[in-house]
């Protein structure tokens, strides 16, 4: 499995009321999953043997706000 965490998006005018997580087969894509999350972490089991590109994307009433640097995550 896979436990992932990141710490508050800093609020752009507008409170942050959850976050997006994105989940890519290739650098920038996100084409595996893109999940609506209210807190800070997201834990996953069997998670499939692969590479994943993730980023985390915080979300206020005005919107998404920029994506986090993407992070590689290797299953072997």
């Amino acid at each position: 499995g896979v436990v992932l965490t990141w710490t508050a998006a800093p609020s752009l005018g507008a409170p942050v009321t959850g976050y997006q997580l994105h989940a890519g087969s290739a650098p920038g894509l996100s084409n595996i999953a893109v999940l609506r999350l209210g807190q800070l972490g997201y834990a996953a089991a069997d998670v499939p043997p692969g590479t994943y590109y993730v980023r985390v994307v915080g979300l206020s009433s005005q919107g998404p706000g920029e994506p986090s640097n993407e992070l590689v995550v290797v299953i072997p």
